[in-house]
C-alpha cells in the first residue's frame, strides 16, 4: 500500500453505536465559486475541505471537471496542486465530464466525448497515488430524457470501466453558496452569517427528510449517498456538518461500501430533471408525487441573495428606466390622448344637438 492509503480519511473508524452509514460525495473539483476564481481562494477551500474530511475520517470522493485544470490549452500545474492536496490525504478523485456538460442539452455523442476529455489527466494522477479511475457522476444529476439514452450512457461507462455514482441526499447548496460568495465580495457580513445559519438549518431537515424517504421507500434506512459541492461554504461548515451527521447516528463508509446496499440496484426509469435517487425509485414505483412531499425548500431570501449583484443592479436600471420612461413619456401621451378623445366626444355630441 502507498502512504496515501494508510491515511485516516481512507479507513475510517468504525463508530460505536452508529446505527446510520453515509458515503460522502463532493462534485465540481477543484472549486467552485460564483465570485472568486483565484488560486488563493482555491487553496483556502481545498484546505477547508481536505481538513476536515482528515479531521472526522471520511473517505469521501471528489468529482472533476477537468476543464479547471487547464488555461489556454495547457495543463495549469497550480490547479493541479489542488488535487494533489486531496490525494495526499488518501481521497478519492471521479469523473464530473470535462466540462460539466448537461445531457439533457446535448447529443449523447458530444456527452461521451467530454467524458473521455475528462479522463486523462485524472486517472494519471490517480495512477501516480496507487489508486485507479473508478467512479463517474452525472453533472446536474441528470442522466437522460429518456431510458433509452440513459442506458446507452451507462453501457459507454461501463466499457470504459466507470461506475455511477447515485445520490440520495441531495441538497441545493450551491444556491446557498451563491449567496454567501456574494455576501462575503459585498463585504456583507451579517447576511453571510444568516446564510451560514440557515444553511446548517436546512441541510439538518433535509437528512431527516431523507432518512424517512428511505425508510418509507424500503422499510428501513439504506446507506445513505451525500451530495455537496466543494466552495467556500462547505469548506467552513463542514466540520458543523460532519458533526451534525456523526450526532444523527451516522458512521462514514466509502462510497463503494455504500453502493453494496442492495437499495441500488432498483429499477430506475426516471428520465425528467435531477433528484435523489429516493425520488427517482419512487416514481419509478409509480407512486405518486404526493409521496415525496415535506421536501424543505431553500428560503427565498437565500434564493434572491444568490443573483449576481451585477444582474440585480442591471434589473433595478431597467425597471427605473421603465418607470422614468412611463413618467416622462406614456403618461404625457396617455394625458394627451385623453384630451384628444375628450374633445372629440365633445365635437359629436355639439353635430348631434345642431343636427
Amino acid at each position: 500500500m502507498t502512504a496515501d492509503q494508510h491515511s485516516p480519511a481512507s479507513e475510517p473508524p468504525r463508530v460505536e453505536g452508529a446505527t446510520r452509514r453515509m458515503a460522502v460525495t463532493i462534485d465540481d473539483l477543484p472549486v467552485v465559486s460564483v465570485a472568486r476564481s483565484d488560486l488563493e481562494a482555491g487553496w483556502s477551500t481545498t484546505r477547508g475541505l481536505v481538513d476536515a474530511l482528515a479531521a472526522h475520517h471520511i473517505p469521501a470522493v471528489g468529482f472533476v471537471n477537468d476543464s479547471k485544470l487547464m488555461r489556454d490549452g495547457e495543463r495549469c500545474e497550480e490547479q493541479i496542486g489542488l488535487l494533489r492536496a486531496w490525494l495526499s490525504a488518501g481521497l478519492e478523485l471521479g469523473n464530473h465530464t470535462f466540462s460539466h456538460l448537461d445531457l439533457h442539452r446535448v447529443s449523447v455523442e458530444a456527452y461521451q466525448r467530454d467524458i473521455l476529455l475528462g479522463d486523462p489527466l485524472t486517472r494519471e494522477l490517480l495512477e501516480r497515488h496507487g489508486r485507479t479511475l473508478t467512479y463517474f457522476r452525472h453533472p446536474y444529476l441528470n442522466t437522460g430524457r429518456s431510458v433509452e439514452v440513459r442506458l446507452g450512457v451507462d453501457g459507454f461507462l461501463s466499457r470504459h470501466g466507470y461506475r455511477v455514482a447515485p445520490v440520495t441526499i441531495y441538497l441545493e447548496d450551491y444556491v446557498f453558496a451563491a449567496a454567501y460568495d456574494w455576501a462575503l465580495m459585498l463585504g456583507n457580513g451579517p447576511r453571510a452569517e444568516r446564510v451560514k445559519r440557515t444553511y446548517l438549518a436546512y441541510v439538518e431537515a433535509n437528512l431527516a427528510y431523507y432518512e424517512t424517504l428511505s425508510s418509507r421507500l424500503f422499510g428501513r434506512e439504506i446507506d445513505q449517498i451525500l451530495l455537496l459541492h466543494a466552495n467556500a461554504l462547505n469548506a467552513g461548515l463542514l466540520p458543523e456538518l460532519a458533526s451534525m451527521i456523526e450526532r444523527r447516528g451516522y458512521a462514514y463508509v466509502t462510497l463503494d461500501e455504500a453502493l453494496r446496499d442492495p437499495a441500488y440496484g432498483s429499477d430506475d426509469s426516471y428520465t425528467e430533471a435531477g433528484i435523489s435517487w429516493l425520488q427517482r425509485w419512487a416514481l419509478t414505483r409509480g407512486l405518486p408525487a404526493s409521496f415525496l412531499d415535506g421536501e424543505p425548500e431553500t428560503p427565498r431570501f437565500v434564493r434572491r441573495h444568490a443573483r449576481s449583484p451585477l444582474r440585480l443592479a442591471l434589473l433595478r436600471r431597467v425597471v427605473r428606466f421603465r418607470e422614468a420612461l412611463r413618467l416622462r413619456v406614456k403618461r404625457p401621451l396617455a394625458r394627451r390622448l385623453r384630451r384628444l378623445l375628450s374633445r372629440a366626444a365633445s365635437g359629436a355630441t355639439s353635430r348631434a344637438r345642431s343636427g
